[in-house]
């Protein structure tokens, strides 16, 4: 696995100029500005995990959801795991993970992000769960339901 993260913003055009199929552009994307900058990148689609956890029809806990709407960009745990980059708002459960992940331990830190989805992100326990979101997620302020999120981005696209 490689210790490469490239952004959606470095790669989206890059993928584009070398393949002949339809690109959806993921990572990163929360509002019709962004989905405008990839589509502007020759992406003909988007994915906005994040953003769509942070609506009022989705299943996530209100904890949860609360999480990403207070949470900035800088406060984020980030690490390494056998399944590729992870990251999580904040949580015990999310630090624990990464204290256990730099001392060598990824089998014991996956009791933490891994069965720790589900605990933190539908249960709302944000103590022995993680929170798992795009970096984006600094920028939701807003509980949305997905028509209004879907009717920005078609504001903005124009």
């Amino acid at each position: 696995m490689s210790d490469y993260k490239i952004s959606t913003l470095s790669l989206v055009p890059q993928v584009t100029s070398l393949v002949k199929i339809p690109v959806i552009a993921a990572g990163g994307i929360i509002d019709g500005r962004g989905a405008k900058a990839a589509f502007s990148m020759g992406a003909e689609g988007v994915y906005m995990g994040t953003r769509f956890i942070a609506t009022k029809e989705n299943p996530a806990s209100i904890e949860t959801k609360n999480a990403i709407i207070n949470v900035k960009s800088e406060e984020f745990i980030e690490f390494k795991s056998g399944t590729g980059h992870l990251r999580t708002i904040p949580t015990e459960a999310g630090k624990k993970a990464l204290e256990l992940i730099n001392q060598g331990k990824p089998k014991e830190a996956y009791k933490y992000y891994g069965e720790g989805f589900k605990i933190g992100m539908l249960d709302g326990d944000l103590v022995n769960g993680t929170v798992s979101v795009s970096e984006s997620a600094g920028g939701i302020k807003q509980i949305l339901t997905c028509q209004e999120v879907v009717e920005e981005i078609v504001r903005s696209i124009g």
